[in-house]
């Protein structure tokens, strides 16, 4: 499931679905899940147990108290060990644990800023040691968002110690910290605040309220985001790329349009087209297998490749080719077969809803990126997709 596919899911909607409790356990990977957390993380959670049925998990979930992540990970037989999980989340916000630092107060006195920033690694490094001496289970922890709003405003930045470096810094440990420990992944907060920028990220007046920081479309967006953490760590992640070519590699059809006429390259929209190719090309460089499945002369398309100078993508850079004029879903079953890898290790993508629902309608185990009207939103679609994330890149993969 796709950030794209999601854009107007309502928490309304997720709350309606779990509440029904009729999905089926049958054919569903059990999923165990607990949240340590030091604000209120119910909207994630319920975002999260959606995603998870949504991509055949049937997740069970542990919530540890409020703020009480240390006495949660403490002693042999407590809730948390009993319940076993697979995958525990570290959600600690920086404003509980820091709260000189990230209010401001403390951001004249060096001293004070760094003692407070060491006290709160210290007490991670704790919890995780406390987990690890009793639980082999994958770790997710929540990286700080640095201030929008610094108390020292333009002069903070320039500054080593003060509050923004200060925060980045103390990121950084957490990156260091957790490589010390077997299977600890830090989850990128401030990175997913860009995507959706602070003022749709955060609810000022939710987090006054009830210590919810993050709006219900920050809420979606991390929930998600831990999705690509369970499908890496499941053995999940897709192995296989599939692609329509007119309208998808390039504008326009290449049967109508002629190798020269077709929109690649140059001025809008084959510039877009274009920047689509390349983040496929990224797609390939790590590993992924890359394949066509387009409904078209294969004499036509094959000179696309072959003779236009604006392709960035060539005829070696895909391992199988369905180029004819069969159904797309009698090729991408013959595409699983000659690559020998499962049909739930494809992602199909293609610009024509009557191929992508056809898709889902007769072959539910391969995944679907139905692109956008507007090219110059395709890259950006499928490098949000989550679908081929990986925690390693081997290099196997690289061969």
């Amino acid at each position: 499931m796709s950030e794209s596919d999601q854009t107007d899911l309502l928490f309304s909607e997720v709350l309606r679905f779990n509440r029904n409790r009729t999905h089926k356990r049958q054919g569903r990977s059990p999923l165990r899940v607990a949240f340590l957390r030091n604000y209120t993380v119910d909207p994630t959670v319920e975002y999260f147990k959606y995603f998870c049925v949504q991509d055949n998990f049937m997740p069970d979930v542990f919530m540890g108290g409020y703020d009480t992540v240390l006495q949660d990970v403490l002693g042999e037989k407590t809730p948390l060990y009993s319940f076993a999980p697979g995958l525990i989340i570290l959600c600690l916000k920086g404003e509980m644990l820091m709260p000189g630092i990230f209010s401001g107060i403390s951001a004249v006195n060096e001293a004070t800023m760094k003692r407070e920033a060491d006290d709160a690694l210290t007490f991670i490094e704790k919890v995780l040691f406390e987990i690890r001496k009793r639980s082999n289970a994958a770790i997710l922890i929540h990286s700080f968002e640095p201030v929008i709003y610094p108390s020292l405003g333009i002069l903070d930045y320039q500054k080593k110690h003060a509050q923004t470096q200060t925060i980045r810094g103390l990121n950084q440990k957490l990156i260091l910290l957790g490589d010390r420990f077997k299977n600890v992944h830090v989850v990128d907060m401030d990175l997913l605040r860009s995507r959706l920028g602070h003022i749709t990220f955060s609810d000022p007046t939710l987090w006054q309220f009830g210590k919810i920081p993050y709006s219900y479309a920050a809420s979606k967006t991390i929930a998600l985001e831990y999705m690509k953490f369970v499908r890496a760590l499941q053995g999940k992640t897709k192995k296989c790329l599939v692609l329509d070519c007119d309208n998808t590699l390039w504008g326009g059809i290449v049967g109508e349009d002629g190798i020269n006429n077709i929109k690649i390259g140059g001025d809008f929209p084959g510039s877009a087209y274009s920047e689509f190719q390349r983040s496929i090309l990224s797609l390939h460089n790590r590993g992924i297998l890359i394949a066509l499945c387009s409904r078209n002369n294969e004499k036509d398309v094959w000179e696309v490749f072959e003779k236009n100078p604006e392709m960035t993508l060539r005829k070696k850079h895909f391992v199988c080719a369905k180029i004819n004029w069969a159904t797309k879903v009698k090729n991408l079953r013959e595409i699983a077969n000659d690559l020998n890898i499962g049909l739930d290790s494809l992602v199909f993508a293609d610009d024509s809803e009557f191929e992508i629902n056809m898709v889902k309608k007769l072959l539910p185990q391969v995944a679907t990126l139905q692109l956008q009207k507007d090219p110059a939103l395709y890259a950006e679609q499928l490098l949000s997709c989550g679908f081929f994330d990986a925690l390693s890149l081997s290099d196997e993969d690289l061969k």
